[in-house]
């Protein structure tokens, strides 16, 4: 520690010519000093064997050497970081002109405010102007703020701290738990951000597959750009699917006339006979009357063919079997395009009701999963605050064991 000021016992704001003062027990440092009388402006400074320097903050400490009578002895004391308390006593029984810096914490600001006042040597030497007023010329922002931070934790502690290497290691450690803090919360922005856009593309697929399972085909491609509107038109567009439509036929199948002469089973000769069979039920309602009409006309027309006379008894009785059958046969159509009607009602019930249990089964899944990242995320946080509580926790324990090793 030194106490540089504006004269020559002082070194005229000169650090290295400053007056060096000698640790004493407990946190108090002295020095004796032959100074005019007069009134004296100093500072305290703390070096370190690298050649950086810490200056008090704070305005000039003023030292009033003026006695009534020359070289009267007279004592002066202070305390580190406090410039504002400079006592001066006069004492006949102390030697001439001594400054003594005591009071707890003196001491320990000398190791933990030094970490972060490198390069301050070069500002400290501001001439004999009194340039270096507020003890911190050449020193920048950020380390006026890290050295008020240690010099409140000092003031607090009120015991002889940790060297400068055990403050400049802790403040190491408390670096990289905010840089871990740091990068904790990225990652959390980064995994939220992941989350979201894979919650959106699951809805958007299984919008795709409900649209699907309801018979409506897929939403059409986006409309090309202007500058790509002729290479778009040259492509076909893709065939659009059609649900229960038949297969189409191959070069070797048989071509198909229409839904009463074609079969589920292309090889099943019998249903194919069974439907022409009854499309002719059906026409002869039609064709009995016409055949009857003709008869009757050939017969009037040509005598002397002798046709037989036309058996209405016998017709009417094969009329009223036909149209029994035929009665027969609609019924039973009905109820086959009744019963074909309610299954296919029933599985496009079944289908909805799937494809809504698929989307809250996605949806409680990608609830489920985000909760999970949150969690994962808020402890991963919470980790980073309990290393970072440790690991100060940690180091106030070693400053403790070396403050007790030193004494």
């Amino acid at each position: 520690m030194r106490a540089v000021g504006d004269c020559d016992a002082l070194g005229n704001w000169s650090l290295d010519a400053g007056a060096q003062l000698t640790w004493q027990e407990g946190d108090s440092w002295s020095v004796q000093l032959d100074m005019s009388p007069g009134d004296h402006s100093f500072k305290l400074v703390i070096t370190k064997p690298d050649g950086s320097a810490y200056w008090e903050e704070g305005d000039n400490r003023v030292l009033s050497a003026a006695a009534p009578r020359a070289g009267a002895p007279m004592s002066a004391t202070c305390r580190f970081g406090d410039t504002a308390s400079t006592n001066v006593l006069a004492d006949a029984d102390m030697a001439p002109a001594q400054l003594q810096v005591g009071g707890s914490g003196a001491a320990g600001r000398s190791g933990a405010s030094a970490n972060g006042a490198a390069g301050r040597s070069a500002g400290g030497g501001g001439g004999a102007n009194g340039a270096v007023a507020n003890g911190a010329a050449g020193g920048s922002a950020a380390e006026s703020a890290a050295a008020k931070l240690a010099a409140e934790a000092l003031k607090q502690a009120q015991q002889e701290p940790a060297s400068a290497a055990e403050a400049e290691q802790l403040q190491a450690a408390v670096d990289a738990a905010a840089a871990r803090v740091a990068d904790l919360d990225r990652r959390k922005d980064a995994l939220a951000a992941k989350l979201e856009s894979l919650q959106v593309e699951m809805e958007t697929k299984l919008d795709v597959k409900l649209d699907d399972g309801r018979g409506r085909s897929p939403s059409p491609p986006p409309r090309p750009a202007a500058a790509n509107k002729e290479a778009a038109r040259s492509v076909s567009p893709p065939p659009r699917p059609s649900y229960g439509s038949p297969k189409p036929a191959t070069a070797a199948a048989p071509v198909e006339t229409g839904w009463l002469f074609r079969s589920s089973d292309d090889g099943d000769a019998a249903a194919s006979s069974g439907r022409t069979g009854l499309l002719l039920l059906g026409l002869l309602p039609i064709l009995l009357p016409l055949c009857l009409g003709a008869y009757v006309q050939l017969s009037i027309a040509f005598p002397e063919l002798h046709l037989p006379p036309v058996p209405l008894k016998e017709l009417k009785a094969a009329a009223e079997q036909l149209g029994g059958t035929l009665g027969e046969r609609w019924a039973a159509l009905q109820a086959s395009a009744q019963q074909a009607g309610e299954q296919g009602l029933s599985i496009l019930q079944a289908a909805g009701k799937s494809a809504t249990a698929g989307l809250q089964e996605a949806s409680q899944a990608a609830a489920k999963q985000a909760s999970a990242a949150t969690d994962a995320v808020a402890k991963q946080a919470s980790g980073a605050t309990d290393a970072v509580a440790k690991q100060a926790a940690a180091a106030a324990d070693s400053a403790k064991q070396l403050a007790v090793a030193k004494k």
